[in-house]
C-alpha cells in the first residue's frame, strides 16, 4: 500500500499537481480510484491456505504470504458475506468462508488451539 501511495505521490508531482487534476479526463481519475480499490481490497484476500507439517499455516495472496501459527490467533470473526478476519499476534488476514472445506479447518484450529475465541456464529 506504501508503494502505491508513493507511485501516485510521484506522479502527482511530476504532473505538477493542479495541472494533473484540472487537465486529465474525469474518466481517467475514476480508472485510477478503480485501481487503488482493486489493490487494497481485492488483491490482498487469499486465495490459498497451506497447512505445513509443523502445523503452521500459510496463507497466500496475490500481494503477500503470511505465516501463521495457530497458537498466536486470538480470534476468528465471521463477517458479512461470509468473510473470515482471523485476528492474530502478526495482524489480521481476512478470508473468505467459502472455500472447501473451511469448516474442517475452523475446528481443527480449535482442537489446537481452545482459546481461539469464535464471533459471529
Amino acid at each position: 500500500m506504501l508503494v502505491l501511495a508513493a507511485i501516485v505521490s510521484l506522479i502527482l508531482t511530476a504532473a505538477g499537481g493542479y495541472v494533473f487534476f484540472h487537465t486529465w479526463h474525469p474518466a481517467f481519475l475514476i480508472l485510477l480510484l478503480f485501481g487503488v480499490g482493486i489493490w487494497c481490497v481485492v488483491l490482498p484476500i487469499p486465495y490459498r491456505i497451506d497447512v505445513k507439517a509443523d502445523q503452521t499455516m500459510e496463507v497466500v495472496s496475490l500481494l503477500r504470504r503470511t505465516q501463521i501459527v495457530p497458537a498466536e490467533i486470538e480470534r476468528i470473526e465471521a463477517g458479512r458475506g461470509g468473510a473470515l478476519r482471523v485476528r492474530h499476534r502478526g495482524g489480521a488476514d481476512v478470508m473468505l468462508g467459502t472455500f472447501t472445506d473451511s469448516h474442517t479447518l475452523l475446528t481443527e484450529l480449535q482442537a489446537v488451539n481452545p482459546k481461539i475465541e469464535f464471533l459471529g456464529y
